[in-house]
């Protein structure tokens, strides 16, 4: 084999391999010999059909097949001899005019082709050390826990009509409404029977709450909502809506008292409040560690991108693309929806650049402090990883072990995850680390809703 390495690019390198037809013709022959013993045709007896019929018979299909085995065969042999890591898949072109793989090899006497590819940036000088994070320092008190049981009240609490009471945040209110553009009503435009938890829930039309409070079962209310011009539903994303809407009911909940028997139903065996408060301390702290530790990583890896510049194949940012367009499909088709509304679950496609480009950045980082470091993910540390999402999982914990166990691709992500985690150990030991005092809430507070939801509201009854 005959092997010649061209530099095109800073990354981009071209390859030629010559394989010699003797090797080929050789393993063609051996398989024409193994389809002759297993071959039945008519006039002749098992194992004993001659070379030529097989080759007349099978001969194009065959050379294909052990050409296409040799090709890339051959690329991986070549890669290793001349010690290059592409990124990405190669593109391969016969040489010459003749691409025919079967006239090709005749033509030439040899297999002669050409792998285009990109290879890793040699990763020096990387900075690892020196990068400014802020801790949350976070106590938990007493008024934290009441929140908590609060919160496990009011998911289990009943809800009793009241349509003579005044609407008030938390009431669950339920209403008709019809939305028209310029007095003409829209795809998805109308609703009957729809319920809303003032509040709670992430409501399709912004300013409705506000439209709702004050109100009583029975009353209507009109409503015009103007939506960004990059509102994901294009049917009405740049216009104004009109809305009427019609309230039907009120209803208010009823929170259960915290006895024995609704402690017991939270899984606490003796039913004592006590009890429930010391174990829902605990979560809380598990709950808490981990999201202080997710802060300083999101911290840390974000300051390892931004305090280095390495050059990136584009081979591997086309595939990081391609990898979000299809999560973004699973997506859609997870909601039912259809091929036509990919564009809804996609980000512009600037973003999507910029998205891709830091992703492919990151992960040649994490690759290289985790060679240069040495890191491994042990077993014991992938089984603790496992055992502390399952213990701040809403699933039982042993169901969600089991789904980690059973799956080899999820036990590869939880060990990406432990060796992110060792990449994170690395930075931080070298880092400035600024303590920061913040409180439960405000560490575990929810992101607020995101601009898909954004418009100005004018509401009038």
């Amino acid at each position: 084999m005959q092997v010649s390495v061209e530099t095109t690019s800073n990354l981009g390198r071209r390859m030629t391999v010559g394989v010699p037809k003797e090797d080929i013709e050789r393993e063609v022959q051996n398989r024409f010999k193994g389809l002759a013993r297993e071959t039945k045709i008519n006039g002749f007896r098992p194992g004993k059909v001659p070379l030529r019929l097989i080759e007349q018979k099978f001969g194009q299909r065959v050379r294909l097949e052990v050409i296409s085995e040799f090709i890339q065969n051959s690329y991986e042999d070549a890669l290793q001899q001349e010690k290059l890591s592409p990124a990405g898949e190669p593109k391969i072109d016969l040489s010459g005019e003749i691409k025919d793989p079967i006239h090709h090899l005749e033509s030439l006497g040899q297999l002669s082709y050409t792998a285009t590819f990109e290879v890793y940036p040699e990763l020096v000088d990387i900075k690892t050390d020196g990068f400014v994070v802020e801790k949350p320092i976070v106590e938990i008190v007493d008024t934290d826990v009441d929140d908590m049981l609060h919160k496990l009240r009011e998911q289990r609490a009943t809800w009793q009509d009241n349509n003579e009471r005044t609407i008030v945040q938390g009431d669950r209110v339920n209403i008709d409404f019809i939305g028209t553009i310029d007095g003409v009503p829209f795809k998805g435009s109308d609703a009957k029977q729809f319920s809303v938890t003032l509040g709670k829930d992430k409501l399709y039309i912004p300013g409705l709450e506000n439209a709702l409070i004050g109100c009583h079962a029975g009353d209507t209310r009109e409503l015009d909502v103007s939506f960004a011009e990059n509102h994901p539903n294009t049917e009405i994303a740049g216009k104004s809506v009109h809305f009427s809407i019609r309230i039907n009911s009120v209803a208010v909940a009823e929170l259960p008292e915290v006895t024995p028997e609704f402690i017991k139903a939270l899984g606490v065996e003796d039913g004592s409040e006590a009890s429930l408060r010391s174990e829902m301390r605990d979560n809380m702290q598990r709950e808490m560690e981990f999201v202080i530790k997710n802060k300083i990583k999101s911290q840390l890896m974000d300051a390892l991108v931004t305090q280095n510049t390495i050059e990136l194949p584009d081979s591997l940012i086309e595939l990081e693309k391609k990898r979000i367009i299809e999560s973004a499909r699973r997506e859609l088709k997870r909601r039912g929806a259809e091929d036509s509304e990919l564009a809804k679950f996609l980000p512009s496609e600037e973003k999507l650049e910029a998205s891709s480009r830091e992703r492919v950045k990151l992960g040649l980082l994490i690759s290289y402090v985790i060679e240069s470091q040495k890191l491994t993910a042990s077993r014991d540390k992938v089984s603790e990883l496992i055992e502390r999402i399952a213990l701040t999982s809403p699933y039982p914990t042993e169901e969600v072990m089991k789904y980690y166990y059973a799956n080899a691709d999820r036990l590869k992500e939880i060990e990406s995850m432990v060796l992110e985690d060792e990449v994170t150990n690395v930075l931080l030991a070298e880092a400035q680390v600024n303590e920061v005092a913040s409180s439960f809430e405000a560490l575990m507070r929810p992101k607020a809703a995101d601009g898909s939801e954004e418009g100005e509201t004018h509401a009038h009854g």
